[in-house]
C-alpha cells in the first residue's frame, strides 16, 4: 500500500474518532452529533459487510422468521463532511471481535466488541481500531420478527432477556450502501 493511503486511512481513524469525541454534545441525556441535527443527509449508511464465511456463521443463530446477519452499521445516513472522511476506508478489510448475543422476544444480534482494519492495514505493527460513528451499540441483527424493525435494536441491547457470551470474530470490508429510493430508511 501507497504511503499516502496508510497516511490517508490513519487520518480517517483518527478523524472520526475525535468527530465522536468533539462533536458530541449531551441534549438531556441523550447524546447527539452533528448528522442529527438538520442538514444534508446522505441516502445510505457505510458499513462491514460480511464475507460468505462470517455471514453464514452469523446465520446459523438465526431463531426467528427474518434472517439478517450481513453487516455492522458504521455510519447511518452521514452528513456530507462524515461521508467525506470515511470515503477513503471504502474497501478496506475489517475483522471484528463479538462477545455477546443479545435477544428479546422480537430480534437477536450480536454485539461487537470491537473492530480493526486487518493486519495488512496496520502502520508499524499497530492495528487501527475502527468505531462505529452514529449513536448506538456496534453490532450484527441476526435475525427479528416480521414486523420488527431492525433499527429499533435498541429495546434489545438495554433490556435484554436472553444474553450468552460469545466470542467470536468474524470478517469484512468497509462498503458505501445507498438506499433505493429517498424515501427508503
Amino acid at each position: 500500500m501507497m504511503m499516502s493511503q496508510m497516511r490517508k486511512t490513519k487520518i480517517a481513524m483518527e478523524t472520526t474518532s475525535k468527530i465522536h469525541q468533539k462533536h458530541s454534545v449531551r441534549n438531556g441525556g441523550e447524546i447527539r452529533h452533528p448528522f442529527c441535527v438538520k442538514g444534508i443527509m446522505n441516502n445510505g449508511y457505510y458499513a462491514v459487510v460480511l464475507d460468505k464465511e462470517s455471514r453464514n456463521r452469523v446465520r446459523k443463530n438465526a431463531t426467528m422468521d427474518v434472517v439478517n446477519g450481513d453487516h455492522i452499521t458504521l455510519a447511518y445516513k452521514p452528513d456530507n463532511r462524515i461521508f467525506k472522511k470515511l470515503k477513503c476506508l471504502l474497501g478496506k478489510d475489517v475483522d471484528a471481535y463479538v462477545s455477546e448475543i443479545r435477544a428479546n422476544d422480537k430480534i437477536e444480534a450480536f454485539w461487537v466488541r470491537d473492530m480493526y482494519l486487518t493486519e495488512k492495514y496496520s502502520i508499524g505493527g499497530m492495528y487501527k481500531r475502527l468505531k462505529k460513528i452514529t449513536p448506538g451499540q456496534a453490532h450484527i441483527t441476526i435475525s427479528h420478527k416480521k414486523d420488527f424493525k431492525p433499527g429499533d435494536a435498541k429495546s434489545m441491547f438495554k433490556k435484554p432477556t436472553f444474553k450468552e457470551d460469545r466470542l467470536e470474530v468474524v470478517q469484512g470490508k468497509i462498503k458505501w450502501i445507498k438506499f433505493k429510493n429517498k424515501e427508503d430508511k
